[in-house]
């Protein structure tokens, strides 16, 4: 399975017209990955993020490659990296300044590649897929689980990303062409949530990490009461779910 083109260089300003897009963005101003980085290796002993899944207990890891991947003892390690998130209580969570490091990230994508207002996903989708497993491979687009249709996702990887151990995504809505995105780090793609994408068992070797958001252009946001995402179980509105800058 050869790799989706890049139609154009990353960067640039989002195209609505366009299903799937490219865009970077600077790794020292946003150092996300060095923050998870420090939290990990606290948090789990882990020198490489690439290699957590060396780190965690045997009994702690997934025993089926597609079911219970998608929240498994090391997501919830990861996610003590900031209080702001919902905590399992295995580690003590501090504020390494990761949720303060997003907040400005998602700034610079509103005004700079998105070019207008948007509320954002609140707090973002933390993922690993571990060697040998997905990060639940099932074909999907995320309105299937309640997510409003106006979405529009991000999916910014913190490990490079290549083969097996990534996301597959099509080209266009119903297009079928499913193919795995490869990005280094500093490197984000863009796509409709009318898309189908999933992922496949990795075989690369190493644990991939990324992040996942969210955003709505303000003047598609209505408020989606009583519709709550399938796993933290936030109401699709301002306050829960998402947050927009003042």
């Amino acid at each position: 399975m050869t790799a989706m083109p890049k139609p154009v260089p990353a960067g640039g300003v989002y195209d609505p017209a366009k299903p799937l897009q490219y865009f970077s963005f600077d790794t020292g101003q946003f150092p996300l990955r060095a923050i998870i980085e420090e939290h990990l290796k606290e948090a789990a002993g882990c020198s490489s993020i690439e290699r957590l899944h060396e780190v965690l207990p045997a009994d702690k890891m997934p025993t089926d490659p597609i079911e219970g991947t998608a929240h498994t003892y090391g997501h919830d390690l990861f996610y003590a990296i900031d209080p702001a998130f919902r905590q399992a209580g295995y580690v003590e969570a501090r504020d390494r300044g990761f949720i303060t490091t997003y907040q400005k990230l998602m700034r610079f994508m509103q005004d700079e590649i998105f070019g207008e207002e948007v509320v954002y996903q609140r707090l973002p989708s933390l993922r690993l897929q571990y060697p040998g497993f997905t990060s639940y491979g099932v074909m999907h687009r995320d309105r299937e689980y309640n997510h409003p249709a106006e979405e529009i996702n991000i999916w910014l990887p913190i490990t490079e990303v290549r083969g097996t151990a990534t996301m597959v995504v099509e080209s266009e809505i119903d297009k079928g062409d499913y193919q795995p995105v490869e990005l280094p780090y500093g490197e984000f793609v863009v796509f409709d949530s009318a898309l189908m994408h999933s992922n496949k068992v990795n075989e690369e070797g190493y644990t991939r990490v990324s992040i996942d958001m969210r955003v709505i252009p303000t003047r598609l946001y209505r408020e989606s009461s009583g519709s709550f995402s399938a796993t933290a179980h936030k109401e699709f509105v301002v306050g829960e779910y998402y947050a927009r800058f003042d």
